[in-house]
């Protein structure tokens, strides 16, 4: 017999790759600066373009030349070179964190989706089974109802839907 819908990923993920990955995300929280910003911060910090990052670099190498001679000793072209350095590894490592996120969440979405749809289709049989007067069938169907008592209406779980 054909399963009811589809069921697109049914396997687990490799236990040493979770940990693996796991560790790798804790290393990679671990290794970043600790510092954050608060919600006041958020809103007032401005972000750069593309066209504020070319204005950067400018500005650097202006300062890498003439720089010294013109500017006071507290603008550092170091300090601007490292923070246009960290912006670039960190825009990097954002970049490939959102594809990696949007998979993750993708996947999550469609395994509860299947694990939901399954446990409808299951508790609806039960249920039917149970008016029908099977035994095991009621106690089964007493436990799994649960879910659905209480939220007026009629109790019926929601409809699965075809495929995801």
């Amino acid at each position: 017999m054909a399963n009811f819908h589809e069921n697109s990923l049914n396997q687990l993920l490799d236990e040493a790759f979770v940990t693996t990955s796991l560790t790798n995300v804790n290393a990679l929280i671990d290794g970043l600066p600790q510092n954050s910003l608060n919600p006041e911060q958020q809103a007032r910090l401005s972000s750069i373009n593309v066209d504020n990052k070319r204005f950067a670099e400018r500005v650097l190498t202006v300062m890498q030349g003439s720089g010294a001679g013109i500017l006071p000793n507290f603008f550092s072209d170091a300090n601007l070179s490292n923070d246009l350095g960290l912006f670039e590894q960190l825009e990097t490592l954002e970049n490939r964190l959102q594809v990696a996120l949007g998979r993750v969440s993708d996947l999550k979405r469609i395994a509860g989706h299947e694990a939901y749809a399954t446990a409808n289709g299951v508790y609806n049989i039960y249920k039917m089974a149970a008016l029908g007067g099977i035994p095991q069938a009621e106690e089964d169907y007493e436990f799994m109802k649960e879910r659905y008592e209480g939220q007026g209406g009629n109790n019926k779980p929601d409809e699965p839907e075809d495929g995801i």
